[in-house]
């Protein structure tokens, strides 16, 4: 067993490291960019939302206002025809500096927790391939797996969810080789 506390460099390392492979991924590369669709009716949807007074939140249509309304025959109507669709109104405009930092937090957390499993089945000192495997696969349930339920319940492309296994992947990578490196009594010829 190696101690959270002496896996702090590969904790941090990875964290950094996947930090700035998201940053590559999404304003560099070029294999997000049809992830979220343009509204060709954008001015139009804009300002029936800015006219509605809607609150902040995630919507979805067609909806209820209580669970008694399920069963009605106007809402059995709207649901049979459709269209159906999400939104989501944030009450401000995205704070680009609070969202990094929330970002970096999230992966800094994956990267405990990855630590945390990694040192519960590897000992210091434990060879490269060991440690890569555990970490990982650890980083892998987080980054690959981690968001795929609200990915089904609320609507994401199936573009989204390969682009998204893709970085999962790749992140998962990243940590598991951080920590296969920096891994505590490495020997150097290892």
């Amino acid at each position: 067993m190696t101690e959270l506390v002496d896996l702090w460099v590969p904790i941090l390392v990875s964290a950094v490291g996947v930090f700035i492979l998201s940053f590559v991924f999404w304003m560099l590369s070029p294999h997000h960019q049809a992830d979220v669709a343009f509204c060709p009716e954008q001015d139009a949807v804009m300002k029936m939302i800015a006219n509605s007074a809607i609150k902040p939140g995630m919507y979805m249509f067609p909806n209820c206002a209580t669970k008694a309304e399920w069963g009605s025959a106007e809402y059995k109507a709207a649901f049979e025809s459709g269209p159906w669709g999400m939104i989501n109104v944030f009450p401000a405009k995205p704070n680009m500096a609070r969202n990094l930092v929330l970002t970096f937090i999230y992966f800094l957390i994956i990267s405990v927790v990855v630590g945390y499993i990694t040192g519960l089945s590897r000992a210091p000192g434990a060879e490269f391939l060991s440690v890569f495997q555990v970490a990982s696969t650890a980083a892998g349930l987080a980054y690959v797996f981690g968001g795929w339920t609200n990915g089904i319940w609320f609507g994401k492309r199936l573009r989204f969810f390969v682009t998204d296994f893709i970085d999962g992947l790749l992140y998962a990578g990243a940590t598991g080789l951080a920590f296969a490196l920096l891994w505590p009594g490495l020997s150097p010829a290892a």
